[in-house]
């Protein structure tokens, strides 16, 4: 496995998809053990504290459009600088939730081989609420 264009599209494509189908299994091997997610008004977040959110996103059907600005790959690492919208939807009604959540906003994932497969070690999430 190298860090290439296409494997980090892939990538991406691979974390969208475990995040919509709510595999967390295979969203949480995406992501290395020490990694770090930096995010508006909170303390930086570890893989664990990351992985603790993810019961709480099954109560939603999530929607994630994508566009990628910019990749770029040095021998180490890449970084990739995404565009998201992302929408969510309550599975049910009357909890208290609003009907429609939606988020949008850049990302930078920083990226490197590990255990020969691409994995996230840093991601800076910068999207609001809409």
């Amino acid at each position: 496995m190298r860090l290439s264009e296409t494997a980090i599209r892939q990538f991406v494509a691979d974390w969208h998809e475990a995040t919509i189908s709510h595999d967390d299994e295979k969203l949480l091997a995406l992501i290395a053990d020490d990694a770090i997610f930096l995010t508006p008004g909170h303390p930086p977040m570890n893989k664990k504290q990351f992985a603790d959110v993810l019961p709480h996103l099954k109560k939603f059907l999530i929607q994630i459009q994508s566009d990628i600005q910019e990749i770029r790959i040095d021998s180490t690492y890449a970084f990739c600088w995404n565009q998201l919208h992302i929408t969510m939807k309550p599975r049910e009604s009357g909890e208290n939730l609003p009907q429609v959540f939606k988020r949008s906003g850049p990302s930078l994932s920083i990226l490197q081989i590990r255990d020969d497969r691409i994995v996230l070690v840093r991601d800076a999430n910068l999207m609001i609420t809409e």
